[in-house]
């Protein structure tokens, strides 16, 4: 394969640059270009092209870049703009978790502070909201100890009301902000992905934009 690139210039004006291009010898014809493989350059996962464009070809309605894999011809799309890479499975599975513990964390705490019954305070903790049927006694247990069982006897008595929660209270909200943390920190996690995704499209972005500038190759 070779290319040939001439001058064509019409008197008093400016010379032309013409490209065409020889495979095996013969010149690249309309019908020898339909039989050329059709693979895209863009490697999106990695931002990178698979070879080296050498061309474009316009044709009605769109424009194709004709491209070498190796010594292989390859042709494919020039796309209008540059495709963008989707949020892989981890960084959803991320935004899912993070939006759905902000919103408990947010919850609870609302729930904690206004609390003046034990059932209040305890339910807040369980990741369905409630107090029966809800799975509090494990944070709950894990903040207060013992205490946490001696609260809810107390309160199956009656003998919890606001003043006896104030501390642990106090101890809850404290837990509840260290869980806020540890949700941030998850947060900073989906926010580095998402960072890398929208740097990888940047990268895509300024690939398609070479495209403009490569040579236009006319068919024989």
């Amino acid at each position: 394969m070779t290319t040939i690139q001439d001058q064509l210039t019409a008197p008093g004006e400016a010379s032309i640059a013409v490209m065409t291009l020889n495979v095996r010898v013969a010149p690249l014809t309309a019908t020898m270009f339909g039989q050329v493989p059709d693979e895209d350059i863009l490697h999106a996962e990695t931002a990178t092209l698979r070879g080296e464009p050498i061309g474009k070809v316009c044709l009605p309605g769109k424009t194709q870049l004709l491209w070498l894999r190796g010594r292989d011809l390859r042709r494919c799309m020039i796309p209008e703009t540059a495709p963008s890479t989707p949020p892989s499975e981890e960084e959803r599975a991320l935004r899912d978790r993070v939006q759905s513990e902000r919103q408990w964390i947010e919850a609870a705490v609302q729930a904690v502070t206004t609390a003046s019954r034990f059932a209040d305070m305890a339910g807040a903790l369980s990741t369905n909201g409630q107090f029966r049927g809800g799975d509090w006694r494990g944070p709950l247990g894990e903040i207060l100890g013992a205490e946490a069982a001696a609260l809810e006897e107390a309160d199956a008595r009656g003998e919890i009301g606001p003043t006896q929660l104030d501390g642990p209270k106090v101890r809850v909200l404290a837990w509840l902000e260290a869980e806020k943390d540890r949700i941030e920190s998850t947060a900073g996690d989906l926010a580095r992905l998402v960072a890398a995704r929208e740097a990888r499209d940047a990268e895509l972005a300024a690939l398609v934009a070479q495209f403009a500038a490569v040579d236009q190759v006319f068919l024989l």
